[in-house]
């Protein structure tokens, strides 16, 4: 899949990259509206590495995720792993790929996985943002997370919007640096919604063992603030 633009987009001290999003094509109207869309979710590949049942697979189990600690992380998988996987460390990175097919309305209508080979361009948050304005793909992509993410909102979604931070200590010395609510970190955040629900559709449909978490579906009718 190293024909199409991939972008890891992070905040600036990230240094393991594990996943990156692509634009495959989009239709529109005469009127600028969202007609179709597709889009790819890329997940670094750790299987490519890392046969089941190894040593290190094992270990990564056990772990469960990466822990990110003011100090610097505790890894899941060994360094040595983490440089050879991070999307966009090396010309070209394993992944496993979520093809994504979006109609005007931002429903997901149909779902591809497959490995693959991508080819990674690594951006911060705010290097995103700038693009925006001149970068097609990246216009693409804001148009169909945007759609999906108005459709969540229509299904009584909920976005709870809290100030947030990065603390970090280098050298003893604590830093604490604020968040910046940029329209890249939203259409990175509805991309990985996007792979988590068809992920979701695809085990339903493969009879996949799948674990997950669900929520009791929200009142018809919620309170406003005014009536609290």
């Amino acid at each position: 899949m190293t024909r199409l633009g991939a972008y890891a987009i992070y905040d600036r001290e990230n240094k393991d990259p594990d996943d990156a999003i692509s634009l495959e094509a989009i239709q529109v109207d005469a009127a600028g509206n969202l007609l179709s869309g597709r889009l790819w979710v890329h997940v670094a590949d750790a299987a490519a590495l890392l046969p089941p049942d190894s040593p290190a697979d094992l270990e990564a189990r056990a772990r469960g995720a990466t822990l990110y600690l003011p100090e610097g992380p505790v890894t899941m998988l060994p360094a040595a792993a983490v440089d050879m996987l991070g999307l966009g460390l090396h010309e070209i990175s394993p992944a496993l790929s979520f093809g994504l097919t979006l109609d005007a309305q931002g429903e997901i209508t149909a779902t591809v996985i497959q490995p693959s080979w991508v080819q990674v361009q690594r951006l911060s948050y705010e290097q995103a943002d700038e693009l925006l304005e001149s970068s097609a793909d990246l216009q693409g992509l804001q148009r169909l997370a945007t759609a999906y993410q108005k459709r969540r909102e229509a299904n009584a979604a909920l976005s709870i919007d809290l100030p947030e931070v990065i603390i970090r200590v280098v050298n003893g010395q604590v830093n604490i640096r604020p968040v910046l609510r940029l329209g890249s970190r939203q259409m990175v955040q509805e991309a990985m919604l996007m792979a988590r629900e068809a992920a979701a559709h695809f085990a339903i449909q493969n009879n996949f063992p799948f674990p997950y978490a669900i929520q009791d579906a929200p009142d018809s009718a919620l309170p406003t603030l005014a009536e609290n």
